[in-house]
């Protein structure tokens, strides 16, 4: 099970993207997202972490740093990418999901 101040580190990285404008999307920031994936122990949680907090980035991002729906899908795919046999779970419950 994954602990919930990892969960809570996850969260908070994932929040910062929308704060920051999408086009900065600098290394640093990719690198301590994949640090904070790593730290989560159960990566089947990591990916409901993920498909869960897709629809509130898209939804709840300004409209000047709003996030299209693809950029982030590819954010997403470099996290799980990471984690390369948690990448086709997360693309099955995706696509489920996102109809």
């Amino acid at each position: 099970m994954f602990k919930k101040k990892d969960a809570e580190l996850f969260l908070e990285l994932i929040k910062s993207l929308y704060n920051n404008h999408h086009e900065d999307l600098g290394a640093d920031l990719k690198s301590n997202l994949v640090k904070a994936a790593s730290s989560i122990e159960n990566k089947e949680e990591l990916g409901l972490i993920a498909v869960k907090l897709y629809p509130f980035i898209v939804s709840e991002a300004s409209e000047k740093d709003k996030f299209h729906p693809k950029e982030l899908d590819d954010l997403m795919q470099y996290v799980l990418k990471k984690k390369n046999k948690y990448e086709r779970w997360f693309n099955f419950n995706r696509v489920g999901l996102f109809r």
